[in-house]
């Protein structure tokens, strides 16, 4: 959903993406993969999704974080 709000144009029929070392979607479809390797990786403290819009040789890297229902309720009470 990101990147298709991105604003950034690929087609989406070549699109590949990862999370960990797991692909799952290939040139635009879902693949068959182990969802319980991906769930796992995605409980851990670092996750690592990559994708490839397969348009161009530039690349990015962002950074998050996972926030805490405490710090979000913090943060909203300044705008609320």
């Amino acid at each position: 959903m990101a990147l298709g709000n991105s604003g950034v144009a690929f087609d989406p029929a070549t699109l590949d993406v990862w999370i960990g070392e797991t692909q799952v979607v290939a040139q635009g479809r879902p693949t068959s993969y182990d969802a319980r390797s991906v769930s796992q990786h995605l409980r851990g403290a670092d996750c690592r999704i990559a994708a490839d819009l397969h348009a161009g040789d530039a690349r990015a890297v962002a950074l998050g974080c996972d926030l805490s229902k405490a710090y979000v309720d913090i943060n909203a009470a300044y705008m609320t």
